[in-house]
């Protein structure tokens, strides 16, 4: 039996096709960009949350370590040392308040920017978004000698535009100390001030 011969110019084998192309569909496309869109609005809000949150925290923080810093100054010295706001006239703070928003400063020395003799220690720049109030309406803390205040107790609210229910609170006694404003009372989620009132904000 003779085999056939394939024409001139072919080959026994089936002619090749080109390979496949992997890709995207139309549809596939159009879910793929649906469920990224969905994933974003999800979050999107709950990352800004988190900056927010993380602001309010970090200024507490700092207020606290200002704080904390001054009175162990005051003690190493055995000098008045002063914890002072910058100048803050855009703070509308609750009641008589007084507005910390702007950043503060430790320093020897009063608070006044000509005071004779006055040394700046150590400065606190101020956050974007971020408002703080001292309740007892001062813009200068005074740590003497012993780590005690020369008087001075009060709460530090710190918010944002969220309001009190975000807001966190430094308390200070007049024995120098701080501590952390909570909430005694969880149905409500707003921490309350050193002598059990509710923080208020701008």
């Amino acid at each position: 039996m003779t085999n056939a011969t394939p024409p001139s110019g072919t080959s026994g084998s089936k002619p090749l096709r080109p390979a496949a192309v992997g890709g995207f569909t139309l549809v596939e496309l159009l879910v793929t960009i649906t469920i990224v869109g969905i994933l974003a609005t999800i979050a999107v809000p709950n990352f800004w949350v988190m900056v927010q949150n993380t602001r309010i925290s970090t200024m507490s923080t700092d207020l606290t370590l200002a704080l904390q810093y001054a009175k162990s100054e005051a003690v190493k010295r055995n000098v008045r040392v002063y914890l002072c706001a910058n100048n803050d006239a855009d703070t509308d703070c609750p009641g008589a308040g007084a507005g910390w928003s702007n950043g503060w400063r430790v320093q020897t020395g009063n608070c006044e920017d000509d005071a004779v003799g006055a040394t700046a220690l150590r400065k606190w720049d101020p956050s974007s978004g971020v408002n703080v109030c001292y309740g007892a309406g001062q813009t200068d803390i005074t740590f003497l000698g012993t780590g005690f205040t020369s008087g001075d107790m009060g709460t530090y609210a710190i918010c944002d535009n969220r309001g009190p229910t975000s807001a966190k609170g430094v308390i200070l006694t007049l024995q120098g100390r701080t501590r952390a404003a909570t909430d005694s009372n969880d149905a409500d989620t707003i921490k309350e001030d050193g002598s059990g009132t509710n923080l208020s904000c701008p």
